[in-house]
């Protein structure tokens, strides 16, 4: 018998957020040490195969939580629990907060940081992305009907 979690939105939204820190951590080994190695090839490769395949993994569980919630497979109660937890002021001054280390270790202290850059960007992006997936539908507008409008009249046309 496989054991299984509740379905739940926080379930697609927090692995997301695992596999987000997974692919950052990448950003954080120390390439300069590792740069004079015989093995620094097999640390490149093996380095951009967890990137590649933890952020892939992030963007597939936002997506199906985006899905999940377009198909209406949970309940609204249990998203506007998500919802309003993500869309808080709190996750706008992280997801802020994030950016402007992004800038600040990026121009200003490039040279020890640049991987810390890097991982607090793509964290960023994945709350953005979250924050999106789960940002209320618009309301829906009829479209607009031309033919059932009247023909716009003036008597002051090409007159001056």
């Amino acid at each position: 018998m496989k054991p299984s979690l509740p379905d739940s939105p926080v379930k697609p939204a927090l692995l997301s957020v695992l596999c987000s820190a997974i692919a950052c951590a990448v950003f954080l080994v120390p390439w300069q040490r590792m740069r004079h190695s015989h093995y620094f090839g097999a640390y490149l490769v093996l380095s951009l195969v967890i990137f590649g395949a933890f952020a892939f993994l992030s963007l597939k569980f936002v997506g199906d939580l985006r899905v999940g919630i377009e198909s209406e497979r949970w309940p609204e109660a249990k998203i506007e629990r998500l919802r309003t937890h993500l869309l808080s002021h709190y996750y706008t001054a992280l997801h802020i907060g994030l950016f402007l280390a992004f800038i600040i270790f990026g121009l200003f202290l490039e040279r020890r940081f640049r991987g810390l850059s890097w991982g607090c960007f793509l964290f960023a992006q994945t709350l953005s992305q979250l924050r999106i997936a789960l940002k209320p539908p618009r309301p829906s507008t009829p479209p607009i009907r031309w033919d059932a409008s009247t023909p716009i009249h003036s008597d002051h046309w090409g007159h001056r």
